[in-house]
């Protein structure tokens, strides 16, 4: 099992944040994240986009309880861009009363297509291997 692990202990907190991304291109997006967790109690997952400046409130961010079941959780953060700033992806996990290990096993982000006609085509890079 690839992936992000982070093990927590009872009442603990686990963060990582990634280093700062180039600006995407203006458009909408969808960053989708693929997490399994074990232990005995379900994980809270807080996934944050964050600007480049981390003085700034999170461009968007979701909140999740990832059960401990040991199958795979899907976790949606749609957001939006102008295209000129650039940005960070932050992941933070908690564990209650008693210890659990997240894994997350994929990132991905993905253009929503523009629904007006004529708008500019954007091709997303070769995606295999990432959270459907």
């Amino acid at each position: 099992a690839s992936g992000l692990a982070i093990d927590l202990p009872p009442q603990g907190a686990g963060v990582w944040r990634s280093i700062v991304a180039d600006a995407m291109p203006a458009g909408a997006y969808e960053l989708k994240l693929k997490a399994k967790a074990t232990g005995d109690a379900p994980v809270r997952l807080k996934v944050a986009i964050e600007p480049g400046e981390r003085s700034q409130a999170p461009l968007a961010e979701a909140e999740a309880a990832i059960p401990t079941t040991g199958s795979d959780s899907v976790v949606t953060i749609p957001w939006t861009t102008g295209g000129a700033q650039s940005f960070r992806v932050s992941i933070e996990a908690r564990a209650d009363d008693s210890g659990a290990r997240l894994l997350v096993s994929a990132i991905k982000a993905s253009r929503v297509w523009p629904i007006v006609a004529g708008s500019p085509r954007y091709y997303e890079p070769n995606s295999g291997g990432q959270p459907e």
